[in-house]
């Protein structure tokens, strides 16, 4: 068996598939809480999650030049874990003319769902038979939710499709993919408007039991787990994978601290500062990482906080 040092990095893709304003609780939820825990699960295996979440991910240019379902599906494709957050909306349904031609020839079932139906049925429902097909629902009942907030909100948590999401709903019920049920409840309306929700940490808990059963499935971990020192490892290579991931620029410095490295005859230490936020951490896991392969060097790297420990 090889050592987990000689392992190499993989990278899973996760889709979150839901309509937009009902859902923005469980997505700040997702972001705060669960994917955090998940990448530090999936670091002791050397993986990279990367989750897939178009709320910021189409562009008003996009939208308006009709490319936004194109995005959606194409981006589904890509994603080896699909997880679907349904509550009391259907969503918005494109006209026919809000489509290119082309996506309506590749994706003839398209025609009249909406863009949320279309992520399910092309991440989940059209692979149900699929064994590689990872995905999992998560199912709302907003009635708590709708009894308390004020009358101009309620149109964002439910619309007036409620046929058509009785029938995604009675699909995906007919799959043999898990399904969680919760009951969120109204804790107050903040400045901007927007409903503030408790009781989601059994959504996040159930959430993160499915996604990484799909992990495990899919890439099983070896027999031997890792020892401390080689979790430890793995925290600080994952936030230097991290760092350098959309790393750009920086020639001059980098070229500086590659000249005052090699002229360093006295071993003097060499300091980085800056103001918070300004790169540093993002320059040092550049250098630690692009001179790792090199024999002139014999690079230790730790970042502080970057583990648990």
């Amino acid at each position: 068996m090889r050592s987990k040092g000689s392992v190499p990095w993989k990278t899973v893709r996760l889709f979150i598939s839901s309509t937009f304003t009902d859902m923005q609780a469980e997505r700040n939820h997702l972001v705060k809480y669960v994917i955090p825990t998940l990448r530090q699960k999936c670091a002791l295996r050397r993986i990279h999650l990367v989750e897939v979440d178009l709320r910021w991910g189409v562009t008003e240019e996009e939208a308006t030049s009709g490319k936004t379902v194109e995005i959606c599906l194409s981006e589904v494709d890509k994603c080896l874990i699909f997880a679907g957050l349904v509550g009391d909306k259907y969503g918005w349904v494109p006209e026919a003319n809000q489509i290119r031609d082309d996506i309506r020839v590749n994706y003839e079932w398209i025609q009249g769902h909406s863009i949320t139906a279309m992520e399910i049925n092309r991440g989940a429902l059209k692979r149900k038979n699929d064994p590689k097909c990872y995905a999992s629902f998560y199912f709302r009942d907003s009635s708590a939710i709708l009894s308390k907030i004020p009358e101009k909100l309620k149109s964002q948590y439910k619309d007036d499709n409620l046929t058509k999401l009785n029938e995604l709903k009675t699909s995906i019920q007919s799959t043999k993919f898990p399904i969680f049920k919760y009951s969120p409840t109204l804790k107050t309306i903040s400045p901007d408007g927007l409903p503030e929700l408790v009781g989601l940490e059994t959504f996040g808990e159930a959430f993160i039991q499915n996604v990484w059963r799909a992990i495990e499935t899919e890439y099983p971990e070896d027999e031997v787990g890792p020892s401390e020192l080689e979790e430890e490892r793995f925290y600080h290579e994952q936030f230097v994978e991290h760092k350098i991931a959309n790393f750009v620029g920086r020639k001059e410095k980098i070229k500086e601290v590659k000249k005052l490295l090699d002229s360093n005859s006295t071993k003097q230490p060499i300091v980085i500062a800056g103001l918070p936020g300004s790169g540093k951490s993002a320059l040092t896991s550049y250098l630690a990482h692009s001179f790792k392969e090199s024999s002139s060097y014999t690079i230790f790297s730790h970042f502080i906080g970057a583990s648990p420990a």
